[in-house]
């Protein structure tokens, strides 16, 4: 859940949630800000989280909204989500995670196979939605 929008400031959240419901640019826009801001060393007082690959998830849930909304207009059927797998005892977890590779795998699985009831443009973790 590291793209979870609990530990932003109220502005950043805010700033997640316009640029998710407008468009592609503006995704890119507020990541470029984070980018920015990350250089001129003002990421903290500008109220970002200290972890990158956090604001990084953020923005990767953000557009997954802005696509899936893209994609509904298209008539195709085709949904669009994004998940979290858990803490999953991988090479990235330093052999930490309390997951197996197999219980990480059962949301992106479920999201693939089950009948999710045309649920799109959403966040889900341990085969849930969750609040992003």
């Amino acid at each position: 859940m590291a793209g979870s929008l609990s530990k932003y400031s109220a502005d950043s959240k805010q700033a997640f949630h316009d640029a998710a419901r407008k468009d592609v640019p503006a995704v890119t826009a507020l990541m470029e800000k984070f980018k920015r801001d990350v250089g001129d060393g003002k990421e903290k007082e500008r109220g970002w989280p200290s972890a990158a690959y956090a604001v990084s998830k953020a923005g990767e849930i953000a557009m997954t909204k802005v696509m899936a909304r893209e994609e509904e207009g298209r008539n195709r059927g085709v949904l669009v989500n994004a998940c979290c797998p858990g803490y999953v005892n991988t090479d990235m977890t330093k052999g930490k995670g309390t997951k197996t590779p197999d219980e990480g795998a059962k949301t992106p699985v479920m999201l693939v196979l089950q009948d999710i009831g045309g649920k799109t443009g959403l966040m889900w973790q341990s085969e849930k939605e969750v609040e992003w």
